[in-house]
């Protein structure tokens, strides 16, 4: 049977996609001076998820200038991503829908979550992207949750 002149099978169509996502380099970080690069606005110890601003450490091409933050997304899950990516299970540019993942559970807030002296590397409000940056994440910046709530 042949093939449609516009389809690919799934390893070919990841590695046309990689071509189009990945330059020769990897940047690790950007500077608020380089061109192109608007960092969406991060103030640590904000009392609100709004005046805080969403992490931003995505490296989809539409989010790349948009970082306010490094690291790997995902944690230490990242790497099961990396791996479906390179065997071709999964697209590079691959976004998850993050739509009824709303925590089971509230916490917070806290007093010590607008301290900036007191959080240093948990995100308070990482736990609900899409109620506290769902606008966000509705511009095509891709806001990921960076911790979980769970019983």
């Amino acid at each position: 049977m042949a093939k449609d002149a516009g389809t690919q099978d799934a390893p070919e169509a990841v590695a046309a996609a990689q071509q189009d996502l990945y330059a020769s380099r990897v940047v690790l970080t950007t500077y608020p001076s380089q061109l192109g690069i608007d960092p969406v606005p991060l103030k640590w110890g904000g009392k609100t998820a709004a005046e805080r601003g969403p992490v931003v450490v995505s490296r989809q091409q539409d989010t790349l200038g948009r970082r306010n933050a490094i690291g790997a997304g995902g944690g230490s899950y990242c790497i099961y991503r990396a791996l479906a990516v390179a065997i071709g299970a999964l697209a590079p540019n691959h976004r998850p829908d993050f739509h009824l993942t709303e925590p089971t559970h509230v916490i917070g807030p806290h007093p010590s979550w607008s301290d900036p002296e007191k959080i240093v590397s948990l995100d308070p409000w990482g736990h609900s992207t899409v109620e506290h940056f769902g606008s966000y994440l509705d511009q095509g910046i891709d806001v990921r949750p960076s911790t979980a709530i769970t019983q």
